[in-house]
């Protein structure tokens, strides 16, 4: 299934069910370490290149703060990143929302006019309000 296709599929239906063990597995040793320490991003060294993050604010699948709380950490470290937090659409709109500015984006740094268009130092982070027809900074 494609991820719009099992959102319909599984919509309401209690994940804990496809569990032996339901919510109880999550309570696991070897899950609780996974969560805890080893799965989350940012505590396993950081990025060593220009980072682009972009996110809708209302994203269903995936909370916006902790996307944020990676983010702020990042950049309290002195990375470099373009942190654009989308105001239209959830998960699955993001995806589509995002392609055409993070193609440019990666243009830019191939091509060689990434600091022409984006800064260079230190992150900018900021609200748009970006969709497949539209494009309003």
């Amino acid at each position: 299934l494609t991820l719009s296709e099992a959102e319909v599929f599984y919509a309401f239906q209690n994940i804990f069910d496809y569990f032996v063990n339901g919510s109880a597995t999550f309570q696991a040793e070897v899950v609780q370490k996974a969560l805890n320490q080893d799965g989350y991003m940012g505590y396993h060294g950081f990025p060593q290149m220009p980072v682009l993050a972009y996110k809708a604010i209302h994203d269903e699948i995936s909370p916006i703060q902790d996307t944020d709380r990676v983010i702020k950490r990042y950049c309290g470290l002195g990375l470099n990143i373009l942190y654009e937090r989308n105001t239209i659409g959830g998960h699955s709109a993001e995806q589509v929302n995002g392609n055409a500015r993070a193609w440019n984006w990666l243009t830019s740094i191939f091509d060689g006019t990434y600091a022409q268009q984006y800064k260079t130092e230190g992150c900018t982070i900021r609200n748009v309000t970006l969709n497949t027809t539209s494009s309003v900074y």
